[in-house]
């Protein structure tokens, strides 16, 4: 049975990590590993989890490196623990659907028939939008968002507008040859991943939710809904866009311009903004 990595990055997480970690022990997946690196907790979340590596010896590897990175970075850096074919990324907070793991691998699985060797792959998935009691907000953030699964398959409008939500992702080691741990300008590591997985691979998804995405006021990010006010964030947001945008070109050695992302990120919020109500 093909080994599963889960990396979880952990911070001040003791309001839902436990029910966050059941639901990772009871995938219909078993062959999984839980690694979780905390990123400076100071509550009861080492302690939920020291409990859990108690309860269910060898599913869960534990690193404390005593330094804050931040979110994106926390993530990275669990890449360097991880030794598996495939790995997943979690956050603390939300609940997987028990079939998560396996419904993943297997988009997987059929997408390693039609791609080279050694390429990277990535898959990805729609999710549930819940409150903090897991009372459903969206069936979809697809739909919610007005995100369009098809546009990461071209790695420049993906960089334009991200359309891929690292909970949801799995991928295969191969990714890891085109990730740098240092990245020299402001991206998330989900959106920096799909990209290189675009460029130099190969991404697919499944189009239905495999989790709840437990929206709180500790969120890092959450699942804004497209509407009037998003656009104004959007627009008062333009000059910063534009930095990431001319930084984004020179980080990908210019093979796309800051122009040409600008152009294509407008292309695809004038199409998500069409049906906007005001």
């Amino acid at each position: 049975m093909d080994s599963v990595d889960i990396l979880m990055s952990s911070y001040n997480g003791e309001k839902f990590i436990e029910e966050q970690l059941l639901s990772l022990l009871n995938q219909s997946h078993k062959n999984i590993k839980i690694i979780i690196r905390d990123d400076g907790s100071v509550d009861s979340t080492r302690k939920i989890i020291f409990d859990y590596m108690g309860r269910f010896p060898g599913k869960i590897e534990y690193f404390n490196e005593n330094v804050n990175l931040g979110s994106s970075k926390s993530f990275l850096r669990l890449l360097n623990f991880s030794s598996a074919d495939y790995f997943m990324f979690c956050d603390q907070d939300d609940v997987w659907c028990s079939d998560k793991v396996e419904k993943c691998l297997m988009k997987m699985k059929e997408m390693e028939i039609s791609c080279e060797k050694g390429r990277p792959i990535l898959i990805f998935t729609d999710l549930k939008v819940v409150d903090a009691h897991l009372n459903i907000l969206s069936e979809s953030l697809w739909r919610t968002q007005k995100l369009d699964p098809n546009i990461s398959l071209n790695w420049k409008k993906l960089l334009a507008q991200n359309v891929v939500t690292g909970c949801t992702m799995m991928l295969n080691k191969h990714i890891k040859e085109y990730i740098k741990q240092e990245v020299n300008f402001k991206i998330h590591h989900d959106q920096l991943i799909a990209v290189l997985a675009s460029k130099y691979g190969a991404v697919s998804w499944v189009s239905f939710p495999t989790m709840l995405y437990r929206q709180h006021h500790s969120n890092v990010l959450g699942a804004l809904g497209v509407n009037g006010s998003y656009l104004m964030r959007k627009i008062l947001g333009l000059k910063n866009n534009i930095r990431f945008f001319i930084q984004a070109s020179e980080y990908f050695d210019k093979d796309v311009s800051a122009w040409e992302l600008f152009y294509l990120k407008l292309m695809i919020n004038i199409r998500r903004f069409q049906n906007v109500t005001w």
